[in-house]
């Protein structure tokens, strides 16, 4: 790619790094051996200029709407690419050109929470930057208190973002951006650079791809927490977890960041900050797009975004097609669900009950009539029942991770205890099953443990 878009380094990882978690089925998925991880571990050790071509990619970005004009990976190196070209990354891997104020560390508790979330996002069939293994290390930081330091391998299809165009951009270095545009577009199948304008494919493909990201978050109650320009990749995947959540009780409101003094990335806002970010991203390519393009495909983005989260609610409820009147049958569950504060995760997989009629618990009035309208509507179903069920088991979790949940699994490995985070990530291999493994997450958050809210503090 060139010099002007990294600097080249080698890391300087804490001391004494201990392997605690390794993704071995994501290993052989990306084509990365035994070998491999350890010669990764070793490089970490002592780290040798020679056994790598490490560099830390710099970028800009709007973060919280304000655009910073110089970013970076200030604590992550890039590592290299495995033999089937997916990218590999260290997080918490030392000092870079990029740091800012920054001391380049990772904590304990943020790499697993990143472990975790990146892990059950592609396990809930939404797309996602995953973790391949995780390493913690004696050596102490200071956030809050100080507190254990560690190094998270991550791997992705890319690792570019919108803020790398923004970077060149706002620095009207439109060769930059053509170049890296060009790069995108030669490297990744998901852009066809045969396309007669493949510029416009560029873009027209983020944005949809962007706007399907979200819907998803949308249905399955994922709050992200920092909605960053920088935080957005171009290939649609979710991107560098910090301060999420997994909704318990739906809220439109809920605010996961308490970073976020204003709400921007509330949970009913993130469709639009989408958006918002997709026409930051055009912005930074009008050299390559005429305006007038990149608006006709910003409008494109609302449309892509509602006709996917109304198919995955249709999913959720089991419904084949869309009739009149399933908008409103949808937004009334919603509704409930809200006013009465119930589990989102869980009012949905009731769904499958109330359609078998094993669903024996007598609810308010509101929704007992509300059930009655959805059996109604059921009876106008053409396609067999059992196929209705095997949909809605395959898009209703039966568990997402809750706080609380991955707070008690951090408390257990800072205590020395691995296994509790080997169990949680094995349990949520299959969220969809209903098993003895995932029973055990199957559980109502106690009174001080509700709606936990975490900083962008790592």
């Amino acid at each position: 790619m060139g010099v002007e878009f990294y600097s080249a380094l080698p890391a300087n990882p804490p001391a004494d790094l201990a392997l605690i978690i390794d993704n071995r089925e994501l290993r052989e998925q990306i084509g990365l051996t035994d070998e491999d991880l350890n010669k990764i571990q070793s490089y970490c050790l002592s780290p040798n200029a020679n056994d790598f071509d490490t560099f830390a990619m710099v970028y800009a970005g709007h973060q919280f709407g304000q655009f910073v004009n110089q970013l970076g990976d200030g604590r992550g190196i890039f590592l290299g690419q495995t033999n089937h070209d997916y990218d590999l990354h260290l997080k918490g891997a030392g000092k870079t050109p990029y740091s800012r104020f920054g001391d380049g560390r990772a904590v304990l508790r943020s790499s697993i929470r990143e472990y975790i979330a990146s892990e059950v996002m592609n396990n809930l069939n939404i797309p996602s930057t995953r973790a391949v293994a995780l390493f913690i290390s004696e050596e102490k930081v200071l956030r809050d208190s100080y507190e254990s330091s560690a190094v998270l391998l991550r791997s992705s299809q890319s690792h570019i973002r919108f803020g790398h165009f923004e970077f060149f951009h706002y620095r009207n270095k439109s060769k930059q951006v053509k170049k890296l545009a060009d790069y995108a577009i030669e490297n990744y199948s998901l852009f066809n650079e045969s396309a007669e304008e493949p510029y416009v494919n560029f873009f027209q493909t983020i944005v949809q791809k962007t706007a399907q990201m979200i819907s998803k978050w949308q249905g399955v109650g994922f709050c992200h927490g920092v909605m960053n320009t920088d935080n957005f990749s171009i290939l649609g995947e979710t991107f560098d977890y910090g301060p999420y959540a997994f909704m318990e009780s739906l809220n439109p409101e809920f605010i996961c960041n308490t970073s976020d003094y204003e709400g921007r990335y509330r949970y009913s806002n993130q469709p639009y900050i989408g958006l918002w970010n997709c026409s930051a991203l055009g912005e930074a390519l009008k050299t390559l797009i005429p305006e007038a393009k990149i608006e006709e495909i910003l409008k494109t983005y609302e449309q892509e975004f509602s006709s996917n989260l109304r198919r995955i609610y249709l999913d959720k409820l089991g419904l084949t097609d869309h009739q009149p009147g399933d908008d409103e049958l949808i937004q009334d569950y919603l509704s409930l669900i809200n006013n009465e504060k119930l589990d989102y995760t869980q009012s949905f997989r009731s769904l499958i009950k109330i359609l078998k009629e094993e669903d024996l618990i007598k609810s308010s009035v509101s929704l007992e009539k509300w059930k009655k309208r959805f059996l109604k509507r059921h009876e106008f179903e053409k396609s067999d029942l059992r196929d209705r069920l095997d949909m809605m088991k395959s898009i209703n979790p039966h568990i997402t991770p809750k706080n609380f949940q991955i707070q008690k699994v951090i408390d257990a490995v800072e205590k020395g205890n691995y296994e509790a985070l080997h169990s949680f990530c094995d349990a949520f291999k299959n969220p969809f099953e209903e098993n003895s493994k995932t029973q055990i997450f199957d559980e109502v958050p106690g009174e001080n443990e509700a709606n936990i809210r975490t900083s962008c503090s790592s």
